[in-house]
């Protein structure tokens, strides 16, 4: 559980949280755009299991990374479906950047959810 959770962001914009359930989990909705990706920045708390889990609407291959502020990969999930999870705990309080791939030809509408 986060007790102090940013909101995530998406290019300049932030993103407003659709629904909050049980237990701390944040989620957002959005779409990204064939042959392409979209990059958030989430802060995560220090010593604390964090998990961050990605559902695609089933139209494409999406693919989930995590990155430290360092820019040190530090999960990934590339099954070669559109739901991916990741799970780690950081070692520090701070930032984290999460990228949504989208490897197929056509949009794919998606929700991602943190704990």
């Amino acid at each position: 559980m986060f007790k102090y959770i940013l909101p995530l962001v998406l290019a300049f914009n932030v993103l407003s949280y659709s629904d909050v359930l049980d237990y701390g989990t944040r989620q957002a909705s959005d779409v990204v755009q064939s042959r392409s990706q979209d990059t958030y920045t989430e802060s995560f708390v220090g010593n604390e299991s964090a998990r961050v889990f990605l559902s695609g609407d089933g139209d494409t291959d999406l693919d989930l990374y995590i990155f430290d502020f360092n820019g040190n990969e530090i999960c990934r999930s590339t099954t070669s479906y559109d739901d991916e999870y990741c799970t780690w705990t950081p070692a520090w309080t701070g930032r984290f950047k999460i990228v949504v791939k989208n490897y197929g030809n056509v949009p794919n509408a998606y929700t991602l959810s943190l704990q």
